[in-house]
């Protein structure tokens, strides 16, 4: 019966799973991606922070008009882009 049961669900279990597995590493290698432009943008202004959410990487920057340790005006450049999936 078990042998039965393999010889048909098997194939079929088989065919679902290959829709599944193809759409987790498109997710995994599009994750990828935007990380690595994420890093690459943060990269290039100190004091970036990247937030990250579902499908989606926020990278913010704020900038003071003065050195960091010296006191200053309160004046705060602030930059937010987001890095979303490509069927977005």
């Amino acid at each position: 019966m078990a042998r039965e049961i393999t010889r048909r669900l098997y194939p079929l279990h088989t065919e679902a799973a290959k829709p599944a597995s193809q759409l987790a590493t498109w997710q995994q290698a599009e994750a990828s991606a935007r990380r690595a432009v994420a890093e690459a943008v943060a990269g290039t202004l100190h004091g970036t922070r990247i937030d990250e959410e579902h499908r989606c990487t926020r990278i913010v920057w704020q900038h003071t008009s003065h050195p960091p340790g010296q006191s200053g005006p309160a004046q705060v450049d602030s930059v937010c882009a987001a890095v979303g999936t490509s069927k977005e």
